[in-house]
C-alpha cells in the first residue's frame, strides 16, 4: 500500500466523519425542536392557574366577564391558549346553595335560581381538575355594555365567546366560573 493510497483513505474517513457529524447536528436540532414543541403545546392545553389574585387582577377580569360587580368574589384564574389564550376565571367557594346566591350579587339571584332549577348539569371539572355538575347559565345576567366599561375592555362586549357556569360540587358547595375565549 502506498503513501498515495493510504492517505486517500484517511481523506475518505474524514469526509464520512463530517457527513456523520452533519447527520448528528441535524437529528439533535430536530429532536430538539420536536421536544420543544410538545412541550409548549402540553403548556398551550393545560391551565395555568394562579390561585392569589391581587386586586387589580379581579377588577381586570371581572370586566372581561363584563360582570364588574363579581370583582370581589373572585378567588382565581387560569389561562392557556397558543396564540390567543383562553380564561377561566372562579370565585370563591360557597358552602350551599343559599350562601350562593347570597355572596353574588342581588341581580344574579333569579338568573342563578332559574339555571339551577331548570338547568340541565354536564359533567366537567373545575380549574384544579375537581369533579362537579355544571350548569351553563342560560338566563340573563346584567352584563356590562362598552359604555359602561373602561375603552380597554370594549372588545370583550363583541369580539370573545364569553360562557357563565355554576359549578355544582359534590359535598353540596358552588362556584361561579365564566369562561372568556378570545377566538
Amino acid at each position: 500500500m502506498s503513501y498515495e493510497q493510504l492517505n486517500e483513505g484517511v481523506k475518505r474517513m474524514d469526509e464520512n466523519k463530517q457527513s456523520l457529524y452533519i447527520i448528528i447536528f441535524i437529528s439533535a436540532i430536530i429532536v430538539g425542536l420536536t421536544t420543544a414543541w410538545f412541550i409548549h403545546l402540553n403548556n398551550a392545553l393545560n391551565w395555568d392557574i394562579h390561585e392569589t389574585m391581587t386586586a387589580e387582577e379581579k377588577t381586570d377580569f371581572s370586566c372581561k366577564a363584563l360582570l364588574p360587580s363579581i370583582a370581589d368574589c373572585l378567588e382565581r384564574y387560569g389561562d392557556k391558549g397558543l396564540r390567543d389564550s383562553e380564561y377561566m376565571v372562579e370565585s370563591c367557594l360557597f358552602s350551599n346553595k343559599e350562601e350562593f346566591i347570597e355572596g353574588l350579587p342581588k341581580s344574579f339571584s333569579a338568573s342563578i335560581e332559574k339555571t339551577l332549577n331548570e338547568g340541565v348539569p354536564e359533567s366537567a371539572t373545575d380549574l384544579k381538575g375537581v369533579s362537579v355538575e355544571r350548569y351553563a347559565v342560560m338566563y340573563e345576567l346584567p352584563v356590562a355594555t362598552k359604555d359602561e366599561l373602561d375603552a380597554k375592555y370594549e372588545y370583550y362586549t363583541y369580539g370573545c365567546f364569553i360562557n357563565y357556569y355554576i359549578l355544582k360540587y359534590e359535598d353540596g358547595s358552588f362556584r361561579f366560573a365564566v369562561d372568556i375565549a378570545n377566538t
